[in-house]
């Protein structure tokens, strides 16, 4: 593999690997069917010193769930309507969401769930985790470097990779410079049989120059 496929084969897989990441929890979770209230429970004390009653309740989905809000009427033994509570149920990416005590003024007997808001958990989500890191490994795959330039009937290439740095004459390796980290700019240098000097520059983010005698070519 040549220098030129090596640096867009890096950009290609880290593109690649960045959009698995997001796309991968969103496929997973349109493939999920839609979110459903499958069952709830309900435990109540009535205080009859405060004429009203404390509620324990549990609601259960048919898929993982966030934190969400549930909107429940309440009613006495005769069906008489007491209150109308939006009340908030925590869940951490479980099936159940349980609520904090909520009180009603009356003898609450029975209730009504009428709607809730509540977001489905992404089922792979946890693959996020990783997003920072490959969207760091694509920016510095765009930082990669490559140019080639037409001298006097010769082809000169200058590679600027994550860890090697090259310089060739015709694609064979003239000088090379290896390392993973650095703080100045890195020099190439050759001569060719006519004693033409060459000088390449690879600056902290990797833009490429190249000189011949001291003059600078172009691409």
């Amino acid at each position: 593999m040549n220098e030129k496929t090596k640096l867009w084969t890096h950009r290609i897989i880290w593109i690649v690997i960045v959009a698995f990441i997001i796309f991968l929890p969103i496929l997973i979770n349109a493939s999920k069917p839609e979110l459903e209230l499958v069952d709830d429970t309900a435990s109540s004390e009535y205080l009859s010193g405060l004429d009203e009653s404390s509620i324990d309740m549990t609601l259960t989905f048919n898929r993982p769930v966030n934190s969400g809000y549930a909107t429940i009427k309440y009613y006495d033994s005769s069906d008489h309507l007491l209150e109308t509570d939006r009340g908030y149920f925590t869940a951490y990416g479980t099936k159940t969401a349980e609520s904090f005590l909520i009180y009603i003024d009356g003898d609450v007997d029975s209730y009504e769930i009428v709607s809730f808001e509540f977001e489905p958990t992404y089922e792979a989500g946890w693959i996020f985790a990783f997003l920072p890191f490959a969207i760091i490994f694509l920016i510095a795959s765009l930082l990669l470097s490559y140019k080639e330039y037409d001298y006097n009937g010769k082809k000169l290439s200058v590679y600027a990779g994550w860890f090697h740095h090259t310089l060739r004459v015709n694609g064979e390796k003239c000088d090379e410079h290896s390392t993973l980290i650095y703080f100045t700019p890195i020099k190439l240098t050759t001569t060719l049989d006519d004693e033409t000097k060459l000088e390449a520059t690879i600056t902290l983010t990797n833009r490429i120059t190249l000189k011949a005698n001291d003059k600078l070519l172009n691409k």
